[in-house]
């Protein structure tokens, strides 16, 4: 009951403090997170841990694909779920993995990068995100030209995730919201999503300009000065880049595009959207392969990010 309670108050409070934060994608992660917790009030059963969540997922998963897939295919599974990473697993059903799996394994190297979008969900009309599926050769400025031509077609990203994966790839998977702030039903913008994607990947240079955006005068007035901080990790060549700043149309991208700018390539990033305001972890790592151990090399480095964002506002 009072589960129910904290539920029902979560809902009422943020539409009451501010109507606009309301969206389906927040309806999608409040209606998770309480059917969870009440699973665990009603069976008492502690939360699998990470690893073992992972593993049954995918244990669940091969029950279903298992009966089509012949031993090379088997193989390669292992190999399309490796390059995932362990995130994917955990932000999915068992029946999208099998869905997302049988069209990486249907997909050609040569048919260029493999981009997918989500199909609709059936939970309400009210509830709901677009989730984009890259898998793509890792070429400079590719993250900053997918969010730049994201933000071209009027889709807010509130969650992105980036893991580094085989044979000189990567995975990178967008959560975004249309215009409305709901998921993506258009089939006209989710055709038109995959081809400009496709489009900007397949250049040699990935073109990066063209992410401005105009910011309402409401987010202006309820600025929050951002925060940045830069930890070096114990390898020397990569760094932890943690930024708190006001949420904003095209955020993402003019984050993307300080790190170009600085010479900075992302090798994993976790974009999370927290009312106003959104804290992002990206881990970075220098293009030309020098190590990021300088104390002021790091302050230029925090107060370049800091000084790029604040002046968008």
């Amino acid at each position: 009951m009072r589960l129910d309670y904290l539920y029902a108050l979560t809902v009422a409070d943020i539409n009451a403090t501010n109507p606009t934060l309301w969206n389906g994608w927040r309806a999608t992660l409040m209606r998770h997170l309480y059917a969870e917790a009440r699973r665990v009030l009603r069976t008492e059963e502690e939360p699998l841990g990470r690893q073992a969540s992972v593993r049954a997922y995918q244990e669940s998963a091969l029950e279903q694909l298992e009966p089509q897939l012949g031993g090379m295919a088997k193989v390669r599974l292992r190999q399309i779920w490796q390059d995932l990473g362990d995130d994917f697993f955990l932000r999915h059903t068992p029946p999208e993995i099998v869905e997302l799996s049988r069209r990486l394994l249907a997909h050609l190297p040569q048919q260029g990068a493999f981009v997918a979008l989500s199909q609709p969900q059936s939970v309400g009309a009210d509830e709901g995100a677009t989730k984009i599926y890259i898998l793509d050769e890792d070429k400079t400025k590719t993250f900053a030209a997918t969010v730049v031509a994201l933000s071209q077609l009027g889709l807010t990203v509130v969650d992105a995730y980036v893991n580094k994966a085989s044979a000189g790839q990567y995975f990178d998977m967008f959560t975004v919201l249309d215009g409305d702030g709901g998921e993506v039903l258009d089939p006209s913008l989710r055709q038109t999503i995959v081809d400009r994607v496709k489009t900007t990947l397949a250049q040699p240079q990935p073109i990066t300009s063209g992410a401005t955006m105009r910011i309402p005068r409401q987010l202006k007035e309820l600025k929050i000065p951002a925060s940045v901080s830069l930890t070096t990790q114990g390898d020397g060549q990569t760094a932890l880049v943690k930024i708190t700043a006001s949420d904003r149309p095209g955020l993402l991208a003019a984050i993307a595009l300080v790190f170009v700018d600085l010479g900075l390539e992302i090798t994993s990033a976790r974009v999370t959207t927290l009312g106003e305001r959104v804290e992002d972890l990206f881990l970075v790592a220098r293009r030309d392969g020098a190590t990021l151990q300088n104390a002021q090399q790091s302050y230029d480095i925090e107060q370049a990010i800091r000084q790029s964002l604040d002046q968008a506002l």
